[in-house]
């Protein structure tokens, strides 16, 4: 498993522990359940959180980099406040996450960068997005060695 998958992992267990929405690996839910999943919105759930995460900058003498954590959440057909409710939870659980070990990844330090409040999509369903920037201690690579970060 990559260092990315482990983070985007270990964040959808953390909101998951948190009860805010349920994370299964396998990423089958009910339409009634609010799933976590990686990548593009489902069809179902309506109410769902979609976690990514970009490299902005990588380290050249260390194994760490910058980048973004972005998630989506979408809320329940013609429900604002379901999804603003969802992102608020998400931006405050995640918000000043420091020295946080997720599989091979370890999170230096995630900081909240900006809320956007999104249109509905094509099924009435609202969305709304958090950034996050995040410093990342990765797995040492040919041309950058492990960082330390203790």
């Amino acid at each position: 498993m990559s260092y990315a998958r482990d983070l985007l992992t270990g964040i959808a267990q953390m909101i998951s522990d948190s009860s805010i929405a349920l994370f299964r690996p396998n990423g089958v839910y009910s339409a009634a359940e609010n799933g976590i999943v990686f990548g593009g919105w489902p069809q179902s759930p309506d109410r769902c959180v979609v976690l990514n995460y970009t490299p902005v900058r990588l380290g050249t003498e260390v194994s760490m980099e910058k980048g973004l954590l972005e998630a989506h959440i979408r809320g329940g057909f013609f429900n604002p406040s379901s999804a603003t409710d969802t992102a608020t939870a998400v931006r405050d659980l995640l918000h000043n996450t420091r020295n946080k070990p997720l599989g091979t990844a370890n999170i230096i330090q995630l900081l909240h960068n900006n809320s956007v409040p999104l249109v509905q999509d094509g099924n009435r369903r609202y969305e709304h997005v958090e950034v996050f920037t995040i410093d990342l201690d990765t797995p040492a690579t040919a041309n950058r060695t492990a960082a330390g970060w203790d």
